[in-house]
């Protein structure tokens, strides 16, 4: 849903501009080997063998396997940035989903469409942000998100809800 793809692009773009950059793609993918082979290959399961010894035929087939692992990502890269503009922003994150029939669409009413909305705001203008809303966020997020995906949360979102649990809620 798109909780949790939000939560991938924020994983993934480690320098939080809002924007992925082809060598943090490439960098996300290598050190998420389950989640490259769902998204490349189409494909669920153990992603990798075990590394073979340098010399050996096997360890030869490995780094040409390697090579193909890597030409895919490029490959798909290319068909994800549409705009041609070395970067990804979260519409051609989430337009990637949609036409790979990877995306579930969530109702705009749902609390998870609207603990959706409230990150998006807490990272993208968290001036704007009421410590009412970091209430209803943390409580949405208690009860629609895992341990794992909590614990994943942007940054900014994670920062305003520790501040807000330090001050306790206050006027807005």
């Amino acid at each position: 849903d798109v909780c949790t793809l939000r939560a991938w692009f924020d994983l993934i773009d480690q320098d939080s501009s809002g924007t992925i950059e082809k060598q943090e793609w490439l960098d996300f993918l290598r050190d998420n080997p389950r989640l490259d082979r769902i998204l490349i290959r189409g494909q669920q399961g153990e992603a990798f063998s075990p590394r073979p010894s340098k010399d050996s035929l096997e360890a030869f087939l490995q780094g040409k396997d390697d090579a193909a692992q890597i030409k895919r990502r490029l490959k798909t890269w290319r068909e994800i940035d549409k705009d041609g503009s070395g970067t990804l922003d979260w519409e051609e994150f989430i337009d990637f989903f949609r036409r790979t029939g990877n995306f579930l669409e969530v109702d705009p009413q749902s609390p998870r469409y609207r603990l959706y909305e409230l990150g998006r705001q807490m990272k993208e203008d968290p001036g704007r942000v009421s410590d009412e809303e970091v209430a209803e966020y943390k409580a949405l997020a208690s009860k629609h998100l895992s341990a794992s995906q909590r614990a994943s949360l942007a940054p900014e979102v994670a920062q305003m809800l520790s501040q807000q649990q330090q001050q306790g809620p206050g006027p807005s």
